[in-house]
């Protein structure tokens, strides 16, 4: 028996994973809320959100909407 771990990779698309017209820390919290188990407190959530934020080295873009592709090409149709 092989005793190396197997690894499996899967592309997705962001727009599937991040929602263009909330900012990073919004995303993270929406995801959160989804995946964390009903036990975490409000603040529990959002101190994991926090540190997972820090820990990606995304501070500075934190409150910074994502403005996915999606987001752009249908504003610019809008706009017309």
């Amino acid at each position: 028996m092989n005793s190396q771990p197997s690894f499996r990779s899967v592309r997705l698309s962001q727009d599937d994973v991040v929602m263009g017209t909330l900012t990073v820390r919004e995303n993270m919290m929406f995801s959160a809320n989804l995946r964390l188990p009903m036990s975490y407190s409000r603040a529990e959530r959002s101190d994991k959100v926090d540190d997972t934020i820090e820990e990606l080295g995304l501070t500075a873009c934190a409150n910074t909407k994502v403005r996915t592709v999606y987001f752009l090409v249908e504003s610019l149709h809008s706009s017309r």
